[in-house]
């Protein structure tokens, strides 16, 4: 059996590189150009607030007063820290760590799919592509761009190693991450990452590819459990990483009939779910009769295509956020239309796809319609906070029926600094900690019950009333616009009910109740 690895018909390395570099370039730049329009609080708060209270000394999934935990995210959180520490914490340096992420993402596939493809024209397509749909739909960073980012990261170690034991073993490496940013997004990469060493290399070659892949994936397992062990707690990170929220993967495979129909034929946004399935069409026509190369690549295109689906039959994501392969796909359907003559319509098919979906992937990204809260915002006046005036606020954010103005977040900041006290931010909008330079009082990054705390759970609400004890706070920021709703919270955690008894309203500011200790 042959390999898709062999073959010198490539272009020179430099100007391979200097391809890449170009449309590295402008995925970085557009990335940024999205990323500054608009902030979903509860999506956009996450990553951010987990970088900083570990910038602050915190230690996730630690059970002691300095602890805290999440769902998910550890990698995301890791990477984050790492960056504010060498650039801050202001938004310009959050938006660039986003578009750093894209950038080498889309650097990496064009590198990869020009191996794959052996052409420049193709890779610059699907690079391209990846540049419109990997980061830029949901702007900042956030736990499944992360973990698409690294799952590319791997396939293009795959790729470009041609199964030599050291790129392969850092695919492994890289795959952890992934996981450790979103499982459902990581343990997908794992099974793309198979199924690329399968079709990509020789039969002689697999076993030790595998055996690669083993070694990467076990070393990366053996320093974070060394880290859980040593330094965190190991029960603390199952229950918050697994046993929490796999109530919640059991409801979404409660109907089994509808999860097969999304496999197939996917979820969400039907203009981009045609245009990918239009690409898989070209793909399976043009390789017909053809060499066993081509129909390898097919193999690849569909599991692709099903990787996409998959991610979004399980997610709860808008699917525009699900589509981190699509330049991969697109890239190797014109590979294989191109390959040969073929008849003008097949042609004339993959141009419409194309272009379907880089109008869909600008269109997506420069409107914010990942964040339904942004869906009918105008992004035209900076947020005058200091360290996050690159921001523009969308008027309004419209969330739960109430609109989030940027006045409302700027009298928000200046009351809190005027007041000098600690304060809770209760539920979403924790980003304001980093914006003021103050440390998380208590250990929940996300409150979402069933995802990251059970129902009921009086254990896990007592240590959040302590720990807010513990740090003094005496003024709680009440979101009344919260996505999701506060009922549901407080009555899932009946200690930080209670807690807040003791409180009363001091001031209102738009969508923000301002409570202070009675």
């Amino acid at each position: 059996m042959t390999s898709l690895q062999r073959g010198t018909d490539f272009p020179p390395r430099l100007s391979r590189y200097a391809a890449a570099i170009v449309v590295a370039l402008i995925a970085a730049a557009w990335t940024g150009a999205c990323a500054r329009r608009g902030f979903f609080p509860l999506d956009a708060s996450v990553v951010y607030d987990g970088a900083w209270r570990i910038v602050c000394g915190q230690i996730p999934y630690s059970t002691g007063p300095d602890g805290f935990r999440a769902p998910y995210g550890l990698s995301a959180f890791a990477i984050g820290a790492f960056w504010m520490k060498l650039f801050g914490h202001g938004i310009a340096a959050w938006i660039a760590l986003a578009s750093t992420l894209a950038g080498a993402a889309c650097f990496a596939t064009h590198l990869a799919l020009q191996q794959l493809t052996r052409s420049t024209v193709c890779a610059t397509i699907g690079s391209v592509v990846t540049a419109l749909w990997l980061q830029a739909p949901f702007g900042l960073p956030f736990l499944e761009q992360t973990a698409f980012a690294f799952c590319i990261f791997a396939l293009s170690l795959i790729v470009l190693g041609r199964g030599a034991f050291v790129a392969t073993a850092m695919a492994g490496l890289a795959l952890v991450v992934a996981i450790l940013a979103k499982q459902n997004a990581g343990l997908l990469g794992v099974t793309l990452a198979c199924v690329t060493i399968v079709i990509t290399l020789a039969e002689g070659g697999r076993r030790r590819a595998f055996a690669a892949l083993a070694t990467g994936i076990a070393i990366a397992v053996a320093i974070v459990a060394t880290w859980l062990v040593t330094v965190s707690n190991p029960g603390e990170f199952v229950d918050a990483t697994w046993t929490t929220p796999s109530g919640l993967l059991a409801e979404r495979f409660a109907q089994p009939f509808t999860l097969v129909l999304q496999l197939a034929f996917g979820k969400g946004n039907l203009v981009a779910r045609i245009a990918l399935l239009a690409f898989a069409g070209v793909a399976l026509f043009a390789a017909t009769h053809r060499t066993e190369r081509d129909l390898r690549l097919v193999w690849l295109l569909l599991a692709l295509v099903l990787a996409q689906h998959a991610f979004n039959a399980v997610t709860n994501n808008r699917p525009e956020n699900g589509y981190p392969y699509a330049g991969w796909i697109a890239s190797i359907a014109f590979a294989l239309m191109m390959r040969d003559r073929h008849p003008r319509w097949l042609a004339a098919l993959s141009v419409l796809a194309l272009v379907t979906l880089v109008a869909q992937g600008v269109r997506t990204g420069w409107t914010r319609r990942v964040h339904d809260a942004l869906r009918v915002s105008t992004f035209e006046r900076p947020l005058e906070v200091p360290g996050f005036e690159a921001l523009q606020w969308g008027e309004p954010t419209r969330i739960a029926g109430l609109g989030i103005r940027s006045r409302d977040v700027e009298e928000l900041v200046a009351w809190l600094v005027r007041d000098g006290r600690n304060f809770f931010v209760f539920p979403e909008f924790t980003a304001l900690y980093g914006m003021l330079g103050r440390e998380a009082p208590q250990p929940l990054v996300l409150f979402h019950p069933t995802s990251s705390f059970a129902v009921g759970d009086r254990v896990l609400g007592e240590r959040v009333t302590s720990n807010l004890d513990a740090h003094g706070v005496d003024v709680v920021v009440f979101e009344d616009a919260a996505w999701i709703s506060t009922t549901w919270i407080l009555e899932s955690l009946p200690p930080l009910a209670h807690w807040l008894e003791a409180f009363h309203e001091a001031e209102r500011i738009g969508p923000f109740r301002i409570l202070v200790r009675s």
